[in-house]
């Protein structure tokens, strides 16, 4: 009688260039991109400094008028939230005077 079952031997760490860690767990390596299809271009944005001239005039022309009318759409938003709060307990009111 022969061997019941054949040792078949598959060698995985040389068909995928396996490695072992510390420990002896094989790693496999990292996937490649594939070279038929195009890559994103590595790119770092890094902007200049801007000059005293360059932040005098986005201070004058960009955050200056924003920081006047701040003021008053924070009052008209204060008023609005105003408004609904006295709005619903009103409604309340009608409501329970009503339905009870």
């Amino acid at each position: 009688m022969g061997d019941a079952s054949p040792s078949i031997t598959c060698n995985y760490t040389k068909e995928f260039n396996m490695r072992k860690d510390s420990w002896g767990r094989y790693i496999r390596p990292e996937p490649q991109p594939d070279p038929r299809y195009q890559q994103q271009l590595s790119f770092t944005f890094v902007p200049r400094e801007c000059t005293p001239e360059e932040q005098q005039e986005w201070q004058e022309k960009e955050l200056s008028p924003w920081a006047e009318k701040q003021l008053p759409i924070v009052a008209l938003a204060s008023l609005m939230q105003i408004f609904s709060v006295g709005a619903m307990l009103t409604a309340f009111y009608i409501i329970g005077q009503y339905a009870g």
